[in-house]
């Protein structure tokens, strides 16, 4: 899709009520999520300054990483552009198809030369990140994650986690 990045590793929905969600999913047979509530993020949203309060879950059904995020407050987002009246109930709305860039600065780069632009962007936990709207060219955003060592070994954790889960603990807090 882009120079710099790899395959599409994740689908990201933006959900009303994370537990909700979560529940649905492990129901469908996702899981186990690890969970973090109410994380404060600075970001930049089309050029400026913003800042996020996000929960969020991540999990693994089948080969595909499963990401559900609530926004908490009214910040403009990425989240928002897709959902001006926020996201749908239940399972919430499809936001983003996630990949792993290795050169991060080329995939982003590959991103502008195309014209699609960052609509949120940041840098959590030493890892960059961007939303990048595709949405007129895909039906949705594209996000781009630095592959980062953290980030690498986190993603491989969601997934060995869910390997051999046996149901038990589907919520885990991170």
């Amino acid at each position: 899709m882009f120079a710099g990045a790899n395959a599409l590793v994740q689908g990201a929905w933006y959900v009303r009520d994370l537990d909700e969600a979560l529940a649905i999913w492990i129901e469908r047979g996702a899981g186990p999520f690890r969970v973090a509530r109410h994380m404060v993020i600075d970001t930049e949203y089309r050029g400026q300054p913003s800042q996020l309060e996000l929960s969020v879950g991540w999990g693994q059904f089948d080969g595909m990483q499963v990401e559900c995020v609530q926004q908490h407050n009214d910040a403009a987002s990425a989240f928002k552009d897709s959902y001006p009246d926020g996201p749908p109930p239940g399972i919430g709305g499809i936001h983003h198809f996630g990949m792993i860039n290795h050169d991060y600065d080329k995939a982003l780069a590959g991103c502008l030369s195309q014209g699609f632009q960052p609509a949120t962007s940041g840098n959590f936990n030493g890892t960059r990140f961007a939303h990048v709207d595709t949405r007129e060219a895909y039906g949705f955003m594209t996000e781009l994650t630095e592959g980062t060592e953290a980030i690498l070994t986190f993603y491989r954790d969601v997934e060995d986690s869910a390997r051999n889960w046996d149901g038990k603990d589907p919520i885990r807090p991170l």
